[in-house]
């Protein structure tokens, strides 16, 4: 009897238990605990907030049963839709954040903060340019083998940008350099290389120039440069515009560089538009194309090719179907139809010795996915170790040179670094 009696009582516990157990689940999956509710991303578009904004945000987290937010700033396009924008940082920026930290405390709203504003969490103003990031930058300067050299070396480039002296384009995803533009150089090292003997200067072949549109010179065109910009204007849609040389008679070249390309606002991970090409032709009529550039980003590439005799050189770009901006219209932009663009071009080159495709991309100022492609033969013009000297010891402060070179013709190249402007961002 006792056996049955502690039986029902222990039946009864367990139903009463399961009964139990059930309704707190259903309770709290209909009214879930803090710990239990979802965390959102919270993002601060481009300084679109206001405190009224802040408020009725918070409130409906509240309400719709959101446990907490991460607070991140970003821009991404965003067109600015409030009265007056808040920057990060600023006094006005700190009071609504502030606001912010005050009033999901009294909602019972958990909130974290991304360390820094977009993705980077590595960088800020207060990064001093000596610390900031960098890149090689170099000058070339040409000197006569058995005679003294006794002069000033040019200064590399000091100004911020992915490669040499070029700027940054303010066109790109990240919107150009945010703040003063700082400027930072220091010398690194010079090392001189005998070039090959049938090295030719380009320059001294003085080419005829002629183009599809706008004012080109062989000067400006090879000159270092890469800031120095002139602009190519679009034809029709799907037709080439182009840059020209013509020799008097056929030249043979191996490679070619040039600086110019059209950046869209996603360049930056996309890479730049495929629609550059070398083409050549022998009576300036009937073109056929030799090579055709990658979509680098960088705003100088080397490109190479098999040797390829000619009497006319063109640079050419596709002109492509404008595409409308519809971050603009995203902004109650009222602009008309787009139009084409055109292109800015900085320098245009031919080399008669061989160069390593790509070598920008190789040498690590962008990341670089290997691949076997190479031009380069058993019989290549490339520089024996034997012909290039470090001749730092023989450059002073101030950048001047002395120095007595051996027998032929040889390159000085005075390296040093500057920065690349990278600032934070996705």
């Amino acid at each position: 009897m006792m056996k049955s009696k502690l039986f029902i009582m222990a039946f009864c516990l367990f139903i009463f238990s399961q009964n139990f157990a059930q309704t707190l689940l259903n309770s709290s999956f209909q009214t879930p605990p803090n710990s239990a509710k979802p965390r959102v991303w919270w993002h601060w578009m481009n300084g679109n907030i206001s405190k009224d904004g802040i408020q009725k945000d918070l409130e409906w987290m509240s309400r719709v049963g959101i446990g907490g937010f991460q607070n991140f700033d970003a821009a991404l396009f965003t067109p600015v839709v409030v009265p007056k924008k808040i920057v990060f940082m600023t006094p006005e920026w700190k009071d609504a954040f502030k606001f912010t930290v005050e009033l999901a405390d009294k909602k019972g709203l958990e909130m974290a903060i991304a360390g820094s504003p977009g993705w980077s969490v590595t960088g800020g103003p207060w990064v001093e340019p000596k610390d900031a990031m960098k890149k090689y930058v170099f000058t070339e300067t040409r000197v006569e083998g058995g005679k003294t050299f006794s002069g000033k070396l040019a200064q590399p480039g000091d100004v911020i940008g992915k490669f040499q002296n070029a700027p940054i384009i303010a066109e790109s995803f990240l919107g150009g350099f945010i703040g003063p533009q700082p400027t930072f150089y220091q010398d690194a090292m010079v090392i001189a290389y005998r070039l090959p003997a049938n090295e030719i200067d380009f320059k001294t072949l003085n080419p005829k120039v002629s183009a599809s549109g706008g004012n080109f010179n062989l000067q400006e065109l090879t000159d270092g440069i890469l800031s120095k910009q002139t602009f190519l204007p679009p034809t029709e849609v799907g037709q080439d515009m182009w840059v020209q040389y013509e020799f008097d008679s056929p030249k043979t070249f191996k490679a070619f560089a040039i600086s110019g390309s059209m950046y869209t606002a996603m360049s930056e991970f996309s890479g730049v538009p495929l629609n550059r090409a070398l083409k050549v032709s022998d009576d300036g009529i009937n073109f056929r194309e030799i090579a055709r550039p990658s979509g680098s980003i960088i705003p100088f590439n080397t490109i190479a090719f098999p040797a390829t005799s000619a009497k006319y050189w063109r640079i050419c770009f596709t002109t492509l179907a404008p595409q409308p901006n519809m971050f603009s219209a995203m902004g109650g932009g009222t602009q008309g139809p787009p139009k084409p663009d055109g292109v800015n071009i900085a320098e245009f080159l031919l080399y008669n010795t061989d160069r390593i495709d790509q070598a920008e991309d190789k040498a690590g100022f962008i990341p670089w996915k290997e691949d076997n492609k190479t031009f380069i033969t058993e019989g290549s013009d490339a520089i024996s170790n034997n012909d290039v000297v470090d001749i730092t010891s023989k450059i002073s402060a101030d950048g001047t040179l002395n120095w007595t070179a051996p027998a032929g013709n040889w390159s000085v190249m005075r390296f040093g670094y500057s920065l690349t402007g990278r600032q934070n961002h996705p």
